[in-house]
């Protein structure tokens, strides 16, 4: 059966399950006890208290989400009692490998597994559907999978894991694990293949998986053919992924998963690796903070800029005193923005956006800047390099990664628990008395609609976006596509309350990304998370992905899809292309989004007036609809934002 986290299971009963405080209990009509398995939850030690807290599944039952103990069908002193060391000792011995690598990753910090189904995987799937601490959620498109994962990686800082089976359920993977890869988002991909003894025959969707993967930019990816094998290239490939933020990869033949586990092996689990120590010393704090403060003199508080990425949750009070300390100000990527108040009077909005400044108030700062302080930020050859590539400003680094710089190497880096990075630089700082002379361009908490871009009959994406930021609650999640919507994003929603967060594609710039980081942000709300899920996109991105309304709607997730249709690829028709005046080929058919989200049983809305009111009760409504939802904004084509660009080389021909 499937696993869908919103059928309620009790904890316990004959036949099934019984939840200790050793473990669980999994019991066969036939056979008797099977096993017991020592549970520590996430981020805990042996020792520690915790309280039971599962996702669980089994045949025909389920706990809820949040672990509450919901009709339970027997009394708990009807419980059967634990089994015995000698009959634990032969359960474990008769696990096959599917199970052993599905308890592995929940050792691992694995909570949800994306993925496409298929008959290469059934017994690794059916492993996953069976483990009381995973919820599978099953896509459309493997595609999907692999950018829902990256994206519960971003938001969660958990290891993300997707599944997909052979032939194009492997290399349809390979978009969101290199999405994954580039935005530094620590991802572990599952894929069956053939039966061993048909690999490399040409035989049906039998394809060199491991070749594709690596062509495709991901460094570890490797084939278990020997169930022996597989301890050690799982550690080693959920070790790579949680230590360097990036994706690997293991292709599981389909006999290999139904073996018999290593019997060796016992149920000591691999502990996630404890809170990163500083790796630095107060000497570099000293001379990082001396640096800082003889730029900030000799350019009047111009010379140094602060860029906040998605690692620096947790930190905003750190990063904002480390603006006050040096009279900078802060600069967010898009994947960063609202982990610092856009209302703080240092912030000046985003940047890196498509490879450029992308706004206004990030181009002013950046033309004057000399240093970056880069927090929590994957990559930043967009800001720190010139147009021909070669750094043009020095960087210092407050990461909590050891990731490998894009462009030459830092000027000095604090590695450890980013705010505490942040905290010691603030308190190193010498006493400045600087009045800065930085630009004071438009942000979004400053945003204001150009009355010559209202039109009679259409809606205003900066207006939408601009009154929606006043409407979403704390922790809200914003699921951002890639085109217009981007920029329009960056510059109008005003993101001020606490835990607010926005996931989106940076590097890749993958089409279709919002309605996948929608089900992630949807998954992890259900598994104890609050607020808002938004995605925004156009009417093309959303058309590559519109076959996961099926997933929200068979999670009953709660999430609201704004949708801006003007027919067109308008990031594509609004750029001036060399040896082009005007782009061919970018209209696009637009269905009537909303009888198709009322087709997957979600409310449909559409705006297409700028009244304020009009926009703000079709915001209100669909925020507060109990499941899938829709507004539908349509656009008047010809209102496009502005891109701001770094400057382009001067090559003589």
């Amino acid at each position: 059966m499937g696993c869908n986290a919103s059928t309620p299971v009790a904890p316990f009963e004959p036949n099934g399950q019984e939840v200790t405080e050793k473990g669980i209990s999994r019991i066969s009509e036939k056979t008797g006890p099977r096993c017991t398995t020592p549970v520590i939850p996430f981020g805990k030690t042996e020792g520690e208290t915790f309280s039971h807290q599962w996702h669980c599944e089994t045949k025909g039952l389920r706990t809820t989400a949040h672990g509450e103990d919901k009709q339970p069908s027997v009394p708990r002193a009807a419980a059967i009692e634990e089994v015995s060391d000698a009959q634990e000792k032969d359960a474990l011995e008769s696990r096959n490998v599917a199970e052993f690598i599905v308890q592995e990753l929940v050792s691992y910090g694995v909570t949800h597994v994306f993925g496409g189904h298929g008959g290469a995987v059934v017994p690794l799937v059916q492993a996953i559907c069976e483990h009381p601490q995973l919820q599978w959620i099953c896509m459309r498109c493997e595609v999907n999978a692999s950018l829902a994962a990256a994206a519960h990686a971003k938001l969660t800082g958990r290891l993300g894991c997707c599944v997909g089976t052979s032939g194009p359920g492997a290399s349809h993977l390979t978009t969101g694990l290199l999405d994954a890869q580039l935005d530094g988002c620590p991802v572990i991909c599952l894929t069956g293949m053939k039966k061993r003894l048909q690999v490399g025959l040409g035989n049906f969707q039998d394809i060199g998986q491991a070749e594709l993967f690596h062509a495709a930019g991901i460094g570890f990816s490797a084939t278990v053919m020997d169930p022996m094998a597989t301890p050690a290239l799982l550690h080693r490939a959920a070790s790579l992924a949680l230590e360097h933020c990036c994706c690997v990869h293991l292709a599981l033949p389909v006999g290999v998963q139904v073996d018999p586990a290593p019997s060796h092996l016992d149920e000591a689990f691999v502990r996630l690796p404890p809170k990163l120590p500083c790796c630095y010393s107060e000497d570099i704090v000293r001379r990082c903070s001396q640096d800082l403060a003889e730029v900030q003199r000799r350019t009047s508080g111009c010379g140094v800029v602060i860029v906040v990425g998605p690692r620096a949750i947790g930190a905003a009070a750190a990063v904002e005193a480390l603006s006050g300390a040096f009279g900078a100000h802060v600069l967010a990527t898009v994947d960063g923005k609202g982990i610092v108040s856009e209302r703080f009077a240092g912030y000046r909005g985003v940047a890196d956006i498509f490879g450029h400044p992308g706004l206004e108030s990030a181009a002013d700062l950046l033309a004057e800047v000399e240093v970056v302080v880069a927090v929590g930020v994957q990559d930043l050859s967009s800001i720190v390099a010139g147009p021909m590539g070669i750094a043009e400003r020095r960087v210092v680094r407050i990461d909590c990664v050891a990731s490998r710089p894009e462009v030459g190497p830092p000027t000095h880096t604090l590695l450890g628990p980013i705010e505490e990075g942040c905290a010691a630089l603030a308190r190193a700082a010498p006493e400045l008395r600087i009045v800065s002379r930085a630009s004071g361009a438009p942000t979004p908490a400053s945003y204001q609609v150009d009355p010559s871009e209202l039109s009679d009959g259409f809606g205003h994406a900066g207006q939408v976006l601009h009154i929606l930021g006043t409407k979403l609650s704390e922790g809200a999640t914003v699921c951002v596509d890639v085109g217009d919507v981007t920029l329009n994003t960056s510059l109008c929603l005003c993101l001020d309350k606490p835990g607010q967060r926005v996931l989106a594609s940076i590097r890749m710039g993958t089409m279709g990304y919002s309605v996948c980081g929608a089900v992630a942000a949807c998954a992890h709300r259900q598994a104890g998370g609050k607020g808002h899920v938004v995605a925004l996109a156009g009417d093309g991105g959303l058309q590559m992905a519109l076959n996961e309304f099926g997933t929200l709607a068979q999670m009953g997730a709660r999430a609201t899809v704004i949708v801006f249709v003007n027919n067109t690829l308008g990031r594509v028709e609004h750029e001036k292309w060399p040896g082009v005046d005007k782009p061919a080929g970018c209209g696009i058919f637009a269905p009537d989004f909303r009888c198709l989200v009322e087709a997957y049983g979600g409310l449909g809305l559409r705006v297409a007036a700028s009244y304020p009111k009009a926009v703000g009760d079709a915001l209100d409504r669909a925020l507060a609809h109990p499941g899938l939802s829709l507004v539908e904004v349509i656009m008047d084509p010809h209102v496009k934002p502005t891109l701001h660009k770094r400057r382009e080389p001067i090559v003589s021909t």
